[in-house]
């Protein structure tokens, strides 16, 4: 089981593709409608494991601290991982990537 991973835009989205884990771009830093459904979906497959890497600036910060807000109320997820003050994921290594991830893979 592997862990749900969200990011903000295309390109970090194909980062963590790469590493072979579930990954749902926002297209921004908002949930919206398509993609609470779509966590939802995914998420009896994650062992109750998500990780939000959005982007360090500003707006990425707000819209983290609001997923984890949203993301709890649904109840799906016993652990929510995030990765602020990080990089952002299109410009990390694979092998950052995967230590930041490393806490959701045990």
């Amino acid at each position: 089981l592997r862990p749900l991973v969200v990011v903000e835009d295309y390109i970090s989205g194909i980062r963590y593709h790469k590493l072979g884990v579930n990954v749902l771009v926002l297209f921004g830093t908002s949930l919206s409608s398509a993609a609470q459904t779509a966590i939802l979906s995914v998420a009896p497959t994650t062992n109750g494991r998500l990780f939000i890497h959005l982007d360090g600036d500003a707006a990425g910060v707000k819209g983290t601290r609001d997923l984890i807000h949203q993301i709890n109320g649904m109840g799906r997820f016993s652990h929510v991982f995030c990765a602020q003050n990080k990089p952002q994921p299109k410009e990390c290594s694979d092998e950052e990537l995967l230590d930041l991830l490393a806490p959701t893979l045990t």
